[in-house]
């Protein structure tokens, strides 16, 4: 232990919500998950593995991610060397903290102080890692970014969420835009996992701000997130340095392969559906529990955060929820979000029962 790094010392592991063993008996809305299973053709892609003969499970994946790399560049309209893939989106973003942060330099990420919480826990890891001074910053009352402390210090690189989590919240793109500006050449990293379910993206500004990137997953509206795989768009000269440094085989061939297939014709309309009708139930969750006297912040996301009378109430919440078989995020401990609740949208049954739930103990009190 003496020969343990200083800045590792003091790391926890990461700690998510809640799990359960049986999905049939739970309504699991606290993690923004996908509550489908993932497109059909997926699901045929991976029970006839074992007899695909040009990806054999006894043989390693490929290594240069070829194949899945040009799919994936002709449905999101960029080249294939603009794309890295990782495992899940957090080898992604602490592959772009490998390659930029270091001997001496920072990085900044949002801290919320109404949330007291980064808007991603691993933000302030990929930091302790490297060795290197964070700055957190928090947003604006509005839940954007504050553009001018962001760049304030001149960090190497810049990450943050859009949509953020938990609230939900798109920082509009003209924001984007004057960080990218006022930050060049130090590098911007946005996590788009939620840009499924939002009005809008950033893809379209990389051709512009070569010190952009997006990281993006399959775990939210693909339905793969038990496989984690994700990746990075960026610039083509940066993208070779990510390249160059994550793991070879990152991707597993369970995970190439449904990949593969969930960039299908056949999977994109489903997931087109599926993601229809999340927005359409975000949308009466919203109006509904709007009706109940509850505050629901503007989500461009999956899941929607509500705002209680107390953080009495939050919890009393929660734990009915939990005793009937449904698991929503609760944040205690944690300065002024104690009073507030974070429901994934489900399924139609799960959403119904968990607005059942707060029906209840609105009807309670």
């Amino acid at each position: 232990m003496e020969l343990v790094r200083p800045n590792i010392k003091g790391l926890h592991p990461y700690v998510g919500g809640a799990q359960i063993e049986n999905y049939d008996l739970w309504a699991k809305l606290n993690q923004n998950e996908f509550p489908y299973p993932p497109s059909p053709r997926v699901l045929e892609a991976i029970r006839t593995l074992p007899e695909n003969k040009r990806y054999p499970i006894n043989r390693y994946p490929p290594g240069d991610h070829k194949e899945l790399k040009e799919r994936l560049a002709g449905y999101l309209h960029v080249r294939p060397t603009q794309i890295s893939f990782g495992d899940g989106s957090d080898e992604n973003l602490g592959n772009i903290a490998i390659a930029f942060v270091g001997d001496g330099n920072s990085l900044v990420y949002p801290y919320p102080i109404s949330f007291s919480y980064p808007e991603y826990s691993m933000f302030p890891n990929y930091a302790e890692l490297q060795g290197v001074d964070k700055k957190e910053i928090d947003l604006n009352d509005d839940f954007t970014i504050n553009v001018e402390a962001f760049i304030d210090g001149k960090p190497v690189l810049a990450y943050l969420s859009r949509p953020n989590s938990p609230s939900g919240i798109s920082t509009p793109k003209e924001n984007i835009v004057e960080l990218c500006e006022k930050s060049h050449p130090r590098i911007v990293a946005v996590d788009e996992a939620y840009s499924d379910f939002a009005g809008d993206d950033c893809l379209d500004l990389l051709q512009e701000y070569p010190n952009l990137l997006l990281t993006r997953t399959f775990s939210k509206a693909d339905g793969l997130a038990g496989l984690r795989l994700g990746y990075t768009i960026g610039h083509e000269k940066i993208i070779e340095r990510l390249e160059a440094i994550r793991y070879p085989y990152n991707v597993n061939i369970v995970a190439y392969v449904a990949g593969l297939a969930a960039l299908e014709d056949e999977s994109l309309v489903y997931k087109k559906e599926k993601v229809r009708e999340i927005k359409e139930w975000r949308s009466r969750l919203t109006h509904e529990l709007t009706d109940l006297g509850l505050y629901v912040f503007p989500s461009q996301a999956n899941f929607i955060l509500m705002q209680c009378d107390s953080p009495e109430e939050a919890e009393r919440i929660f734990t009915t929820a939990e005793y009937e078989n449904v698991l929503l995020r609760y944040f205690k401990g944690r300065r002024r979000l104690e009073d507030k609740v974070r429901m994934t949208i489900g399924t139609s049954a799960e959403n119904e029962k968990g607005l059942n739930v707060i029906r209840k103990v609105k009807k309670a009190t």
